[in-house]
């Protein structure tokens, strides 16, 4: 019997969103006290940016995080935010290009449902773009709720 973990969920996701936002021509900023910008799609990190100093030259990124898992009687899921950061000296495009990140994730999981041919999106999907004023970056996130396979008990109690 092959367990499906949450580690290879979040691989799974992560690989998917690449695809999903590969087109996806975002501002970027090119260095970190540079306001020079460049164009590119997001980048995609699983827990967390890989250094902390990273928060503003890695924009625009996407970070996949499982916030929690469950497992009952008959299912087992886990909780993951996506978070989706943007960069733009204009407000308005700035807050434009984030939802337009959390719109495309938001449809693709809606369409394709299932990730990966193993992991299962379920309704509800959440998502909101943060109100804190942190110009020039914006801030999305989903909240998403995947079915996860059961892992068999080998023994009975």
């Amino acid at each position: 019997m092959i367990i499906i973990t949450q580690i290879e969920m979040l691989n799974s996701l992560k690989e998917y969103l690449k695809e999903k936002t590969k087109n996806l021509i975002l501002t970027a900023r090119v260095e970190k006290n540079s306001l020079q910008e460049a164009k590119r799609p997001p980048f995609i990190f699983i827990g967390d940016l890989p250094q902390p100093d990273e928060r503003t030259t890695r924009v625009p990124y996407i970070i996949i995080k499982l916030v929690q898992g469950k497992d009952e009687l008959n299912e087992s899921t886990c909780n993951v935010r996506i978070i989706a950061v943007t960069y733009n000296k204009n407000n308005d495009e700035c807050y434009m290009e984030c939802l337009n990140v959390i719109e495309k994730i938001r449809e693709n999981l809606l369409k394709d449902v299932v990730v990966c041919e193993r992991f299962s999106c379920r309704k509800p999907l959440e998502y909101l773009i943060y109100e804190d004023d942190i110009q020039p970056y914006c801030i999305g996130e989903l909240m998403t709720v995947w079915e996860m396979p059961q892992i068999i008990r080998e023994v009975d109690f």
